[in-house]
């Protein structure tokens, strides 16, 4: 049986990204001898859990950080589309490294898949990368504060599979 690490994390963006470029421009011969996307970054997802309320009536929140390193045209697209406060959706690995100066244990994702939700209407990205928030996992707490969010949702289309005989359940 194979293993599997994979790590899916939606949630919002803790500062601006700074994308940064690695000093290596050697040619990578897998595309042609094309110089290598070099570009990086490491940015803070926050992802809230939310549960029950606290005795004033506020809800009980629980945040917590996730250190993503993101690579390539995948960092360029972060750093383009991606500002503080903004929702990601981030698909990759988990990674875990030990500090050798100090000894330290840390946990980061490597992200292989990367998608901005909220980007201003006027960018020009990909018509399917502008969507409207589609998940607000806090919104319940907003209402509890007094403020409105706006959600939308997508309804799957229905899909039936036509039955043999009256008799018979479709599954």
């Amino acid at each position: 049986m194979a293993s599997v690490n994979k790590q899916i994390i939606v949630g919002r963006l803790g500062k601006d990204v700074e994308v940064k470029q690695g000093q290596n421009q050697q040619p990578q011969e897998s595309n042609g001898g094309a110089p290598r996307n070099n570009s990086y970054c490491f940015v803070g997802v926050a992802t809230d859990d939310v549960h029950g309320k606290n005795a004033d009536g506020t809800w009980k929140t629980e945040t917590t950080w996730h250190n993503v390193n993101v690579y390539g045209q995948q960092a360029e697209y972060l750093g383009k589309y991606g500002k503080k406060g903004g929702w990601v959706y981030i698909e990759g690995r988990t990674q875990h490294k030990k500090d050798e100066k100090t000894g330290t244990f840390f946990t980061n994702v490597v992200a292989s898949q990367v998608i901005v939700f909220d980007m201003s209407k006027g960018s020009d990205a990909p018509a399917e990368q502008k969507t409207d928030q589609q998940v607000d996992r806090g919104a319940a707490r907003a209402a509890s504060q007094g403020t409105t969010t706006q959600t939308t949702t997508v309804q799957p289309e229905a899909v039936t599979a036509p039955a043999d005989d009256a008799d018979e359940l479709p599954f």
